[in-house]
């Protein structure tokens, strides 16, 4: 009798998801069976009421509140307690979803990396609901509808997420000494381009709908955008051409105020080496001393003799490939070709007498750097002890000696990994993003240098992680 009322109370019986009208669920109800009649002198006894408390809630509350009335009800009261209760439970209707709170900061994540997004909170707590909702969508398609959930939420619903997010941002950024420069508060925002303008009206991800991996949804808005008609096209690229020219003026005016230079590394002060450089390039005073000459450049092979020169043809011959086929097509052409072809003979030897040219200018330029004559590149020891090398402490991060585990780092990786399989909750059990994921990267840094910068943190804490998808 409890399973079947806690069943229709959940709407599980019936497949709905509010409870289902009291005939109904009466009617499902098994019939109760009365151990001993009550006697005859017996005076009935009022009927028990629910609390508003549990009448308001279709929850484990009003679960134990309906055991209590039934239990307290005599034998022949029971049909009609039954009833009065279920009327209950059917005046509150389809109940709510409950609101999941926003999750706490996740204490594994290393505090080297940079905090999740807003919208990356809001996933982490929002999928498990959503799956539980939807159990027949696949990781994909659900990823798509917590993506679209998100586009539909309002400011209101937002807000927690995004308090959150900035401020862990800032606790983050003040703990790296990361200070945002003066020059972005007013920083004038870049327009949409055609591109995106066309995918913001459209909404190609609806249409597309979700696939088994992103690269796939991508490629298809891309397949979608090139097929438009220069009709079709012609709004966006009106709207792309009506904001881009203000935007200039308006970046070029803000560069002007603040004094800075547009480079390879973006705009930075005029007095930034990158921004002094330029200044030289354009004034014509690039001169370099003679002790060190620049690198000469390297001969073409045949190969790419061969396929520049044809490229026109080829483009004519096969319009419909695109660039990556079409030098596929060219490479096989070449392939096919014998050694003896008068035209592949000749682009071969054209190509070693370049080759000879460039080996004469090269030796000639390592003469001129280095007196005692080319010098090999170090190359970083796998197992060396680099605790008294010098240029790890004080010149470099340390990157060039991290290219590979040591044997003593793989022992330790492989007996965490086992431990994690033994006790998984054990604070030294190592696996993907646990605490000891952190602890690791931390601890194999610090064998390089004593205060490990940032990038080595994060290159350890890759490292740890590419190894343990590998591994399972």
């Amino acid at each position: 009798l409890w399973e079947a009322i806690a069943s229709l109370l959940l709407g599980v019986t019936t497949g709905q998801r509010s409870p289902a009208s009291p005939t109904t669920a009466r009617a499902a109800l098994p019939r109760v069976t009365r151990r001993q009649s009550a006697p005859a002198s017996e005076s009935p006894q009022p009927l028990p009421t629910m609390t508003a408390v549990a009448a308001s809630n279709n929850s484990e509350e009003l679960i134990l509140e309906l055991f209590d009335v039934l239990e307290r009800c005599p034998a022949s009261a029971r049909d009609a307690a039954t009833d009065a209760a279920l009327e209950a439970i059917s005046k509150r209707g389809t109940p709510e979803e409950p609101e999941e709170p926003v999750p706490e900061a996740i204490k594994s994540e290393p505090s080297f990396m940079q905090p999740k997004s807003a919208y990356d909170r809001y996933r982490d707590a929002q999928r498990d609901r959503l799956a539980r909702q939807h159990p027949e969508l696949e990781p994909m398609q659900l990823n798509e509808k917590m993506r679209l959930t998100w586009a539909e939420l309002g400011e209101a619903a937002r807000a927690p997420y995004v308090q959150q997010a900035h401020a862990e941002r800032d606790a983050w950024q003040e703990a790296q000494g990361v200070q945002p420069e003066p020059w972005d508060s007013d920083r004038p925002r870049k327009p949409p381009s055609v591109f995106d303008l066309w995918s913001r009206a459209t909404k190609p991800r609806e249409t597309i709908g979700a696939q088994k991996s992103e690269a796939q949804v991508r490629k298809q808005i891309s397949e979608l955008y090139k097929a438009l008609t220069p009709e079709q096209r012609q709004p966006y690229q009106a709207e792309y051409d009506r904001t881009m020219p203000k935007f200039l003026e308006d970046e070029k005016a803000w560069a002007a105020k603040w004094n800075l230079v547009k480079t390879c590394k973006g705009f930075v002060p005029s007095t930034h080496p990158a921004a002094i450089n330029k200044a030289k390039r354009l004034s014509g005073d690039v001169s370099t001393s003679g002790d060190t000459p620049p690198l000469p450049t390297s001969y073409p092979k045949a190969l790419d003799m061969w396929s520049r020169d044809l490229k026109e043809t080829y483009r004519t011959k096969f319009p419909s490939l695109n660039p990556p086929d079409l030098l596929k097509k060219m490479k096989a052409d070449w392939a096919a070709m014998t050694d003896e072809d008068p035209v592949k003979s000749d682009y071969k030897r054209r190509s070693a007498k370049l080759k000879e040219e460039y080996a004469s200018r090269y030796s000639e330029w390592q003469e001129k750097q280095c007196e005692d004559g080319p010098r090999k590149k170090r190359r970083a020891a796998v197992n060396a002890d680099l605790s008294g090398d010098s240029r790890v402490t004080e010149e470099g991060s340390g990157l060039a000696n991290a290219a590979h585990f040591s044997d003593a780092q793989k022992a330790v990786l492989e007996s965490q990994r086992a431990l994690w399989e033994r006790e998984p909750t054990h604070e030294d059990a190592l696996d993907l993003s646990s605490r000891a994921h952190e602890a690791l990267a931390r601890r194999f840094a610090s064998e390089i240098s004593e205060e490990p910068p940032t990038d080595l943190l994060k290159h350890y804490y890759s490292m740890i992680a590419n190894w343990l998808k590998r591994r399972s």
